[in-house]
């Protein structure tokens, strides 16, 4: 995961692994914010999984709350409250060992919903058909890393052997910060201290609240929003009517027989959920993007329109009229998405996965594609992306090239701010070898898949003039 940068591109042929990937690591922010969050509203762990870990927390708390209930009376006595720097480290002792055993059964808890969340992102049946589908390949692992460079050994591996999830994890809490503690403190001066019940509840909140602040703070890179746009949406976007259509229709006969509902994976069921729900009376931050696209390549804008009880629809709006999108042309259908996330959603700081997004695309649209992608990097958006065209990875290319220059506009990508990885699938076994490929300013991303492909015609052409009489 630590090998995610503000701009991810994964290039090579298909069936190679590059969407398996994408789909693994939307599966990571997934399991850690739960249900999707109302857009432009950061989740906060205490929000999400409050209610297991009270339980767990109530459940074997009364001999530890009998042993150290005058320490932490007293220790609560003197908390300062708006005093920012408080660490586990700075805690006593016994708080700090309990603390350590609520916070490996929390990450133990985001283990389990990561199982789950891949199993619905995949729509499998049992989490052992994962390496079914990749084939051959049969170990495979993601990693979570902690920033702290001198301890690589620190964070989360999951990784998948034979059809088997095995996890691993390690992390030294005793820096992290657990707030100024003022929730506690409020807490403390509000609830009656007259009977062990009320303590009981005190404590159990202080407790979920360090340990609230100690998740955020190790998986804050998973706390923002994350979007998947699959591939072939044009076609999603004009069937998920009809879909929604029939099972309103067969809602009557919930109970009273069996339905037959088309089974989607989790990422196509997100994708049209998002759509469903858009929060379309308000604009988000990044509209002017949105904006851009809509003027330099749809001509035309893009909206959601609904009566009080009518199914949301988005049509396309022009100079000559609105249309619904089963009306448009399949660009406009693809980009519709894209923009719509851009107008409503999308925040500095998330993660938009967008798969092939030239698709349907003329070469000269592509290139403003790619630039607008550039343009969400300036805006601190983090983009994932797979890709098989080349005019749209040559201008990404010139987007990072034109970051050497004093006078590069919105349109530019460091370096360093790019990753690209190229997949390949191995004749004998048929396993995906995910290659990093060096991107630099001077030669921008490497095109070696499509290179091959060019060089390829290009002796197809010379033989074919050889032998033409």
């Amino acid at each position: 995961y630590r090998s995610l940068r503000p701009l991810t591109i994964l290039v090579g042929p298909n069936d190679s692994g590059k969407s398996y990937l994408a789909m693994l690591i939307y599966s990571l922010f997934r399991a850690f914010n739960g249900e999707l969050e109302p857009p432009g509203v950061e989740f906060h762990y205490l929000s999400r999984r409050s209610s297991r870990m009270m339980s767990r927390i109530y459940r074997d708390d009364a001999g530890w709350l009998s042993e150290h209930q005058h320490e932490l009376e007293a220790w609560l006595e003197g908390v300062v409250t708006g005093k920012s720097g408080w660490t586990v480290r700075t805690l006593p002792e016994f708080l700090q060992d309990r603390l350590r055993t609520l916070v490996d059964a929390a990450i133990e808890d985001y283990v389990d919903a990561l199982r789950g969340e891949i199993q619905r992102c995949f729509a499998l049946d049992d989490i052992q058909d994962l390496t079914n589908k990749a084939r051959q390949a049969r170990t495979f692992a993601l990693e979570l890393k902690e920033l702290k460079q001198h301890d690589p050994m620190q964070g989360l591996r999951a990784e998948f052997h034979q059809g088997k999830l095995k996890t691993q994890h390690r992390y030294d809490i005793s820096d992290m910060r657990v707030g100024d503690l003022s929730f506690s403190v409020r807490r403390r001066s509000t609830i009656s201290r007259s009977t062990k019940e009320s303590n009981d509840i005190r404590w159990e909140f202080l407790q979920l609240e360090l340990v609230a602040n100690i998740m955020n703070g190790i998986f804050r890179d998973l706390r923002h929003g994350a979007y998947y746009l699959p591939a072939a949406r044009s076609g999603i976007l004009q069937s998920h009517k009809a879909l929604a259509s029939f099972m309103v229709q067969q809602s009557p006969f919930a109970g009273i027989r069996r339905l037959d509902i088309p089974r989607l994976s989790g990422v196509i069921a997100d994708f049209i959920s998002l759509l469903i729900t858009l929060p379309h009376d308000r604009k988000g931050p990044l509209t002017e993007l949105a904006t851009y696209l809509e003027n330099d390549v749809l001509d035309g804008s893009v909206s959601l329109q609904s009566a009080r009880s009518e199914y949301p629809e988005i049509f396309y709006n022009s100079g000559c009229g609105s249309w619904p999108l089963h009306r448009v042309s399949s660009m406009v259908s693809e980009l519709a998405p894209i923009v719509l996330l851009l107008k409503y959603i999308v925040r500095r700081d998330d993660l938009l996965i967008i798969e092939e997004p030239e698709s349907h695309l003329h070469p000269g649209n592509q290139r403003k594609l790619a630039a607008t992608i550039a343009r969400m990097v300036r805006k601190g958006v983090r983009v994932l992306l797979t890709t098989h065209s080349d005019y749209f990875l040559s201008q990404l290319s010139n987007c990072v090239r034109r970051g050497q220059l004093k006078e590069h506009g919105d349109e530019y990508l460091l370096a360093e701010e790019v990753g690209a990885y190229v997949f390949a699938t191995e004749e004998e076994t048929g396993a995906s070898v995910v290659q990093e490929l060096p991107v630099s300013t001077e030669d921008g991303i490497p095109e070696v898949t499509f290179t091959e492909v060019a060089e390829a015609l290009y002796d197809e052409m010379v033989q074919l003039q050889e032998v033409t009489p």
